[in-house]
């Protein structure tokens, strides 16, 4: 049936990787995740230093262009299917959120945490033009947002501790925006949110958010490993979109909590 609105491969072995570049024979006005993404300016450079390193799967695009990708996560049954009227009024207030703060480039990953019996643990990364302007216009959206059955207002805001740093972590209210926006179907419509070393993180999860950090404050990113180094030797630094996974890695985790649907 195609995948992500590809119609045709062009198909390179290379040492232990397989690479795909997409063609896609739909016309330009097809509404489909390739034109979209057709809509959005390039980007730059890969993500290796943003990643943890225990991380599986990633990908990088562009979004200079909200309204196109925002109404396309928008169709996709899987990340919206239930969603409730209030629900769909918080997922166009982040949206409006997201748009006016967010910078030129979206990364998602999934990684492995220390205890395995937790699942894989998943964030999704955004540049921010004016950390200290969106940081407050969230603490401002949180605070205001109509309380949840069975949490309280003094829940909305709690903190991630490092040796060196206590991050604010912010509670979202209900929200099928992380799915949308990555394509990992979530168990949970909460997410959470915090600022750090000039991007927004989001995760359905504290623990994702508080390991991600830990592991990146130690240094313990992709950009050392020799596999990432050899997946991204030759390729080009500039791109619309980009997808790198460890398949053996992928398909174990086929059946925990962290859902990997392509489309």
């Amino acid at each position: 049936a195609g995948m992500m609105g590809w119609t045709e491969f062009d198909m390179k072995l290379k040492d232990d990787f397989i690479y795909f570049s997409g063609v896609s024979h739909y016309v330009d006005t097809c509404f489909n995740f390739i034109n979209v993404i057709r809509q959005q300016e390039s980007v730059k450079g890969f993500p290796g230093e943003t990643l943890p390193s225990t991380a599986f799967y990633f990908s990088k695009q562009g979004i200079t262009d909200w309204a196109s990708l925002l109404s396309y996560g928008d169709t996709q049954e899987y990340a919206t299917a239930g969603r409730t009227s209030e629900v769909l009024n918080r997922d166009r207030e982040l949206s409006r959120y997201l748009a006016e703060n967010t910078g030129q480039d979206l990364v998602a990953c999934l990684f492995q945490r220390e205890d395995s019996l937790m699942g894989p643990a998943a964030v999704l990364s955004l540049s921010v033009m004016d950390v200290a302007e969106a940081e407050r216009m969230l603490r401002s959206l949180v605070n205001t947002a109509p309380a949840e059955e069975g949490t309280g207002r003094n829940s909305r805001i709690t903190f991630c501790y490092t040796p060196s740093k206590a991050y604010p972590v912010y509670r979202l209210p209900q929200t099928t925006l992380f799915t949308q926006l990555t394509g990992f179907a979530e168990p949970t419509s909460h997410t959470y949110a915090t600022f750090y070393e000039g991007r927004l993180l989001l995760a359905p999860d504290e623990n994702s958010l508080s390991r991600y950090i830990r592991q990146l404050d130690k240094g313990e990113v992709l950009n050392g490993a020799i596999a990432y180094q050899t997946g991204m030797d030759n390729l080009s630094d500039s791109y619309h979109f980009m997808l790198m996974a460890d398949f053996d890695h992928l398909f174990h985790q086929a059946a925990k909590q962290i859902h990997f649907v392509p489309d």
